[in-house]
């Protein structure tokens, strides 16, 4: 990675394409090498627990406003997002969460 006192002319930025990559971040101009992304196959104990939150992150969208209101209150003050929560609820199964003082 190099920072550069400007960015290069396009057709210079094109001719690199797919070997160099130019952005700008913070006013910084930054040339680095074409980033490389390789795919790793996950543990089975990591797969088996991405199953586990692909349903409710599913049905999220489902939910009608008024559940997502009571979640929202279930979750005011805790920094958490009603998403959180039902994912929590989902997760934990019959165990209901104590209510706060």
């Amino acid at each position: 990675m190099a920072v550069l006192k400007s960015m290069p002319q396009m057709d210079v930025v094109d001719a690199f394409h797919g070997v160099l990559d130019f952005y700008r971040w913070c006013e910084l101009v930054i040339v680095r090498k074409w980033p490389v992304f390789t795919v790793k196959t996950r543990s089975v104990p990591v797969q088996e627990t991405a199953v586990r939150f692909a349903y409710p992150s599913t049905v999220a969208s489902l939910i009608s406003p008024e559940v997502i209101d009571a979640y929202k209150t279930m979750v005011s003050g805790y920094g958490l997002s009603w998403k959180d929560m039902m994912t929590r609820c989902y997760i934990s199964g019959d165990k209901m969460y104590e209510e706060r003082p």
